[in-house]
């Protein structure tokens, strides 16, 4: 079945249109399309389109939903496989599976459950088995998300995007792409992962890419990322691309905790990170990245195991992190010069690691093509070449190490259990 809505401005949905203050239980479409306007016009249509309701507001339970084998597409501001636009709403229990979400709009919110939700919850909801969530070339700054495009003051928990699910922006610049949420403002994120062979695809120009957020921007303690992990799978963009998050706007307070990415390929162009490609602002505590590959392409560029680069925004602290190899596959290269590479931190300005360590060791050098001239600048913990050696390794770690002062070194063995990674997560002696 088809169903189509033409104009300028409205809501659609496979199951209901609008609804306020009332309750949307165990609905689902299969075999469906929901269309908007036709995608090959480009206007700044008020569309809202949902696989199960267009516009949500007031108080809306919306529960144990699901499409399959459907497609969700339009010209709209917000376009989700679920809902497309939420307020104040609770969504929970719901999927999507086999099913494309497609939008083409400037300023685009698109979600494989939500495409914008302001003020609400998702929780314990998922996109799984090929489904494809798609920002379409068009104009700029789409916020694209395998659960959510973008969420402003709410709360998104227990979600996750796993199969060969794919999340792409085609957008022309300052795309927002993230595996769970495209774009976070002053929100939770907590215990959410993207695993299996999903991928994290940004095609445009600049922009902000994650394996969990695309850009997240948090004003006061009360908002993080939690708990959360990337594994074993691929992302890809242009400049800032993090497994965890693209860019972090934080505040003094902890912003990105206990979040891990494992076995997975972080790549891009400039500010590439394992956990955070542009690391603006906020702290960094209790993360890891294991066995996984970051790398970038073209000349003057920031990577770092950890973060690609921290820039000019504040003394914010990078703690009790590190970075794990368990073979002799793990890269940080570049294929270009005059680059900036670091174990830990691709290039600082006044940023502060505490208690990091790494096993890796040797001279940061693994190019894949274009570096036979050797100017890249490498480094331990950042382009400073600053390293410390235990019994002829090169490791790295820190007690509120100032990068800008290229502060010494205390021993990992005063500061970790088991730094010989004996035992895996390692533990602080700090902890119990």
């Amino acid at each position: 079945s088809v169903l189509t809505a033409s104009g300028t401005e409205g809501n659609i949905g496979g199951i209901v249109a609008y609804r306020s203050e009332g309750t949307i239980d165990s609905c689902y479409i299969s075999g469906t399309k929901v269309y908007g306007e036709d995608l090959n016009e480009l206007d700044d249509n008020e569309f809202k389109i949902g696989g199960i309701i267009g516009s949500s507001a007031q108080n809306n339970e919306i529960k144990k939903c699901y499409i399959t084998n459907s497609t969700v597409q339009g010209i709209g501001t917000a376009v989700g496989g679920i809902c497309g636009y939420s307020d104040s709403d609770s969504i929970s229990s719901c999927y999507i599976t086999n099913s494309t979400v497609l939008g083409k709009n400037s300023l685009a919110n698109i979600g494989g459950i939500s495409g914008y939700n302001k003020s609400g919850s998702i929780t314990s909801c998922y996109v799984t088995d090929s489904s494809s969530i798609i920002s379409e070339v068009g104009l700029s700054q789409s916020k694209t998300g395998g659960i959510c495009g973008n969420n402003n003051e709410g709360s998104i928990t227990s979600c996750y995007v796993t199969g060969s699910s794919s999340i792409i922006s085609k957008g022309m610049d300052d795309c927002i792409t993230g595996g769970i949420c495209g774009r976070l403002e002053n929100t939770v994120l907590t215990k959410c992962y993207v695993t299996g062979s999903s991928s994290i695809i940004s095609e445009g120009l600049s922009g902000y890419i994650g394996g969990i957020c695309g850009n997240a921007n948090f004003g006061d303690d009360s908002y993080c990322i939690s708990s959360c992990y990337l594994k074993n799978t691929t992302v890809n963009g242009d400049n800032n691309t993090g497994g965890i998050c693209g860019v972090l706007y934080g505040s003094n307070y902890i912003s990105i905790e206990s979040c891990y990415v494992e076995g997975s390929i972080i790549s891009g162009k400039n500010n590439i990170g394992g956990l955070c490609g542009d690391w603006n602002s906020g702290n960094i505590t209790s993360c890891y990245v294991k066995d996984t590959t970051v790398s970038s392409v073209g000349n003057y560029k920031y990577i770092g195991g950890l973060c690609g680069s921290k820039m000019y925004n504040g003394i914010n602290s990078l703690s009790a992190c590190y970075l794990y190899e368990s073979n002799d596959t793990y890269k940080i290269s570049s294929s270009g010069n005059n680059c900036h590479l670091g174990y830990l931190v691709g290039f600082s300005n006044d940023g502060i690691v505490s208690d990091c360590f790494t096993n890796l060791s040797g001279t940061l050098v693994d190019f894949e093509s274009g570096g036979a001239t050797n100017t890249n600048t490498y480094g331990g913990i950042t382009s400073l070449s600053a390293f410390a050696t235990d019994n002829g390794n090169k490791r790295l770690w820190s007690d509120d190490l100032d990068y800008s002062n290229n502060a010494s070194f205390n021993d990992a063995n005063s500061v970790w259990k088991d730094y010989d990674f004996s035992s895996f997560p390692p533990t602080l002696k700090t902890e119990n």
